[in-house]
């Protein structure tokens, strides 16, 4: 990884031996004007308990776009206009965020926590954001899309992709609620698209959303046709 491999760099250089002194040496306080505890917080910020490669993910979300350019440059943060928008943003973990770059790749920083973040995106009428990409771990969290410049979708990252059993998605899903479902934008549609968009067949997706009593009996009635 190539945050290790700064740190490397960094205890591989000469130093003075402190010894004689008896002090012992010390970890880099800051490295690309973040922190330990930051560098961290990003070291750490892929992991998820569906094994998903998250980071490989975050890679692919962090490639430049011809589409979403200043003047021909890539759109970055300093591009949000963040003093007039606020990061509202709850995980229940840190009491204040911010959006940086590093080696090249956004992420949502926390003072206790971290999530990856697409390149920024921009629309024909100058609204400019990020897609936070977050594979959700069942804890709550409240993301006010309302004038700010962070969004999330299950679509972005297509989660759908990686779950090949019903009690895969079952599991999956139930956790995507309890993360979510107190967001004003969260609706049961959310979650029928996210099931029948997986890879499981028509079957099985008809009994997920049957179970969770996600249709209509009209839709159910459609459905059971096919």
């Amino acid at each position: 990884m190539t945050i290790l491999r700064h740190i490397f760099q960094y205890f591989s250089q000469p130093r003075k031996n402190n010894k004689s002194q008896g002090k012992e040496l010390e970890l880099p306080t800051e490295l690309n004007g973040l922190n330990r505890k930051d560098i961290l917080l990003i070291q750490n910020c892929y992991s998820n308990p569906f094994n998903i490669d998250l980071e490989k993910i975050h890679n692919i979300h962090s490639i430049p776009s011809e589409y979403h350019t200043n003047y021909g440059k890539p759109l970055a943060i300093d591009d949000l206009n963040l003093i007039n928008k606020q990061l509202d943003f709850k995980d229940g973990l840190s009491t204040t965020f911010t959006l940086v770059n590093f080696e090249n790749k956004n992420f949502l920083l926390g003072n206790n926590s971290c999530y990856p973040c697409s390149i920024v995106f921009s629309n024909d009428k100058g609204y400019k954001w990020v897609e936070v990409l977050i594979i959700p771990k069942g804890d709550e969290i409240i993301i006010n899309r309302l004038n700010s410049p962070i969004r999330y979708s299950f679509y972005t990252l297509k989660l759908f992709k990686y779950f090949h059993s019903k009690d895969e998605l079952d599991n999956f899903v139930d956790i995507y609620i309890k993360t979510f479902e107190n967001n004003s934008w969260f609706s049961s549609l959310e979650v029928i698209q996210l099931v029948i968009r997986s890879s499981l067949n028509a079957g099985k997706i008809y009994d997920i959303l049957r179970e969770r009593k996600l249709l209509n009996p009209f839709q159910l009635a459609i459905f059971s046709i096919f």
